[in-house]
């Protein structure tokens, strides 16, 4: 998936000079001291760390999946394009890959799309 220039597994410094000026940062401290970082660019968030993007987070129209799903889709959209889910737990519906970079999961809530998430979790560990 790439997302303003953005994909997995990116340079961290270069995917925050192909987006710009971010909106805020969020910085995240594991229990065993590792750090991560989300920074915010208006809809979209990167996930950092160990210096690499992680992670892809959307919370806003227009960006899509390959297959068409934004913010705003239904889950019979979901349904659709995709399949039924790996995982369907409290409106996060989880697909994952062989061979992937962690998942993919698009968190619904009243029958459509509010987030959408690729990657890894905050530290860099597989989802799944």
């Amino acid at each position: 998936m790439v997302v303003r220039g953005v994909t997995l597994d990116m340079d961290s410094t270069d995917a925050v000079a192909a987006l710009g000026q971010s909106d805020s940062v969020l910085i995240l401290e594991a229990r065993d001291g590792r750090e991560g970082r989300d920074i915010f660019y208006g809809g979209l968030y990167v996930r950092m760390a160990s210096g690499r993007v992680i992670g892809l987070g959307v919370t806003s129209a227009p960006d899509t999946t390959a297959r068409g799903i934004g913010v705003g889709s239904s889950s019979g959209e979901i349904r659709v394009a995709y399949g039924p889910p790996r995982i369907l737990s409290r409106g996060e519906w989880t697909y994952t890959y062989a061979g992937a970079s962690g998942g993919l999961t698009f968190l619904v809530r009243d029958g459509q799309v509010t987030e959408i998430y690729i990657g890894r979790d905050r530290f860099g560990e597989y989802l799944y």
